[in-house]
């Protein structure tokens, strides 16, 4: 978000839609959210407004959100994943649970 008010003119709309509004030169883009309380857009209404647009982060982005230790973990949970042979979802927290 710091990126996007860096670039673009943000308001927060709370009485009406409660949504971060990105005003863009050509069309506002709304931040709608969530049950969650996490904001999001939906990709299809901003394709049918004909806006252009790339969102990405970087890993290095994520990484500041951590300390060293927990991408560590991170990572050596990926690798047991992948050494396992990337078992369902179930099944990689069975094998957790049963700690085999």
């Amino acid at each position: 978000m710091s990126d996007m008010v860096d670039n673009y003119h943000v308001t927060f709309d709370s009485p009406e839609t409660y949504a971060f509004v990105v005003h863009l030169p050509k069309k506002d883009i709304n931040f709608k959210c969530s049950i969650n309380g996490l904001y999001y857009y939906k990709q299809a209404e901003i394709q049918k407004q004909n806006v252009k647009m790339q969102l990405f982060s970087s890993m290095e982005d994520n990484k500041k959100f951590y300390i060293e230790q927990q991408f560590e973990h991170t990572k050596k949970a990926r690798n047991l994943y992948h050494e396992l042979g990337h078992p369902s979802i179930p099944d990689m927290k069975a094998i957790i649970r049963l700690n085999m």
